[in-house]
Parts: C-alpha cells; sequence; structure tokens
C-alpha cells in the first residue's frame, strides 16, 4: 500500500467478491483468507456508506441505478482502499 496506482489498490478488495457472490446464492466454496481484513473493510465501508458525504452520494447514486446493496457496499470498500491508498502515498512524499 502507498505505492500502489488506484487500480492495484482497487484490486486487493478483489476476495470482497465473495460477501456479494453468497448473497446471491452462487458461492460454492468460501475461502477464508484475510476474514479480520474483510470484515473490518466491510463494516468500514458500512459507515462511510452512511456518514462520510461523499461516499454516501456514491453508494445511494449505485442503489438508485439498480446495484444490490450489498454490490454498493462492495464499491464503497474498493473506493476507501483507493482513498487509504493514496494518503499513505501522500504521506510518505512528505518531508519529515
Amino acid at each position: 500500500m502507498g505505492r500502489l496506482d488506484g487500480k492495484q489498490a482497487a484490486s486487493l478488495a478483489a476476495w470482497l467478491r465473495s460477501h456479494a457472490t453468497a448473497a446471491r446464492g452462487k458461492a460454492t466454496a468460501h475461502k477464508r483468507r484475510r476474514v479480520d481484513a474483510r470484515n473490518a473493510l466491510f463494516m468500514a465501508s458500512l459507515s462511510a456508506a452512511r456518514y462520510n458525504k461523499d461516499l454516501k452520494i456514491f453508494y445511494d447514486r449505485l442503489i438508485k441505478n439498480g446495484k444490490r446493496k450489498l454490490q454498493a457496499l462492495i464499491a464503497v470498500a474498493r473506493k476507501l482502499l483507493v482513498i487509504l491508498n493514496a494518503k499513505l502515498r501522500d504521506a510518505a512524499l512528505k518531508p519529515a
């Protein structure tokens, strides 16, 4: 983190897809990798979708455009990862 571009940071959330597929009943085998990180990021996305002004607008727009609530939360989680990566990158660039 901090040295990735936006797409690479968002690709770290590929394992979040198991939440969305499990909600539709299509997941066959759920791998228990990175459970703590996934749960923390998922809970952060719940809070962000409710209380962060920009992410709430993003979440509401996705719902309005026909996305399921869980799919919209996963999109918020991916966006949180990109934001975290950018903040770490910017902090590393600042002189001490």
